[in-house]
């Protein structure tokens, strides 16, 4: 009599594959990592109900499949553990690296508050007519400034 196999046989396995290959050699700076998470978590689902219906019926199913289930949960569980601590490194990391870039930027701000801030005005562009005339006078090579120093 021919057993068939699982609902999930290939498809779990290679969900942790992918999952465990995409977190040991795609995942560069943790970009891909919830996908590699949910990957794993859908495998692992897909791995159990499977093994639920062996446990129900285990003469329609072969036993091959059964351990090609089992691999493929024991692979989903393990990424699904380093996934997730992975995450926790990477978001612990991100909250400390946070805090020292926002202390860095606060005591920058407060050194550029400290100093004294000059604003140049070029007034050579005005309109009125009586400027026109003053600016006529002058030299073509010369531009006229006027300064301003603001404390803060």
């Amino acid at each position: 009599m021919y057993k068939s196999k699982l609902s999930s046989d290939p498809t779990a396995l290679i969900l942790g594959i992918i999952s465990l290959f995409i977190l040991f050699f795609v995942c560069c700076c943790g970009l891909l990592l919830p996908v590699s998470l949910a990957l794993a978590i859908v495998g692992w689902v897909m791995a159990h109900k499977s093994i639920k219906e062996y446990e129900i019926n285990p003469e329609v199913f072969s036993s091959n499949s059964r351990s090609n289930v089992g691999i493929a949960r024991l692979l989903c569980i393990v990424s699904t553990i380093l996934n997730g601590l992975l995450i926790l490194v990477f978001a612990v990391g991100m909250l400390f690296f946070q805090s020292d870039i926002f202390e860095k930027f606060r005591k920058e701000l407060e050194k550029q508050n400290s100093k004294n801030v000059t604003i140049t005005i070029d007034t050579t562009a005005m309109d009125t007519k009586e400027d026109d005339a003053l600016y006529q006078e002058k030299s073509q090579d010369s531009i006229v400034e006027d300064s301003v120093e603001v404390k803060l």
